[in-house]
């Protein structure tokens, strides 16, 4: 499961994504590797994750590890809705949109 938080980095989105198709890795117990690389793909852009890992041996599994946070980059953001604009006066106009549904970013 990764647990994802909004853009200000302080709280929790309600939902989770449940991440249906997790890698099971088999290490050999014997093996003298201590440092292992996994690439997690298809996040979403300029959101907070959380990681951790549990082992197992057979069914029995081990304690949670600490937890890590990342922050994927930033994108562009969603396509904008709604735009419409009139002349206010003979110097000026005035335009209104709808925002996006994803800024993808913290300088929309």
């Amino acid at each position: 499961r990764l647990h994802h938080f909004d853009d200000s980095d302080k709280e929790e989105i309600n939902d989770t994504i449940n991440v249906e198709d997790y890698k099971q890795v088999l290490i050999d117990p014997r093996t003298t590797r201590y440092s292992f690389t996994f690439r997690v793909m298809d996040l979403i852009p300029y959101t907070k994750y959380e990681f951790r890992l549990k082992g197992f041996i057979g069914a029995t599994p081990s304690a949670y590890s600490n937890s890590v946070f990342i922050k994927t980059l930033e994108t562009i953001p969603d396509k904008i809705d709604n735009l419409h604009g009139y002349v206010w006066n003979e110097t000026s106009i005035v335009v209104h949109w709808t925002p996006p549904n994803s800024t993808n970013g913290p300088n929309f």
